[in-house]
């Protein structure tokens, strides 16, 4: 009697916990967060589901140069590194990039989630955030390859993240 009464009980607290987790991730509305503005260029538009269509954006925090990047080992294709971005609008300055959360001054500097991807020739790193794919927002917004863009996020606790605005900066070559 006493095993099943435990059982149940851990189960129960299982399932709380669980039930937790999935609330606070999914609470993120999408009008709460901190706002970051990130530079690109849309790199290409494609077809998505049910003929909508999507912006595939590069930003200048994807390429990190050399001297910033802090990881001495070679690490493996989409390994978590945290990008330290000097806390500007829009966010352009890479302090530093390392395999575990840094301390920071909160004031100055903002820390960004990204996976590596690749090295290029030149010593630079390849690195992702999660929000480089963007959806078409409505009929009237069609921004064509190569056209400079800033792009206004939210972001939430856990790596959520929303498209607050976008606007068009210039065309790029």
């Amino acid at each position: 009697m006493m095993k099943r009464v435990l059982f149940y009980s851990l189960l129960f607290l299982q399932m709380i916990i669980l039930l937790i987790v999935f609330f606070q991730f999914e609470n993120f509305d999408g009008t709460k967060g901190e706002e970051i503005a990130l530079k690109g260029k849309v790199e290409f538009v494609y077809d998505v589901e049910n003929g909508n269509q999507a912006y595939e954006v590069s930003y200048d925090l994807n390429r990190i140069e050399e001297e910033v990047w802090n990881i001495t080992k070679d690490i493996p294709y989409n390994r978590r590194v945290y990008v330290t971005v000097e806390r500007d609008t829009p966010l352009e300055k890479v302090t530093g990039v390392s395999l575990r959360k840094p301390k920071i001054d909160e004031e100055k500097e903002i820390v960004l989630q990204g996976k590596y991807q690749h090295q290029y020739t030149d010593g630079s790193y390849h690195v992702t955030y999660g929000f480089e794919t963007l959806p078409l927002e409505s009929e009237g917004s069609f921004y064509k390859e190569g056209e400079g863009l800033t792009v206004h996020l939210l972001l939430g606790k856990w790596g959520q993240f929303n498209v607050k605005n976008i606007e068009e900066v210039t065309k790029r070559p």
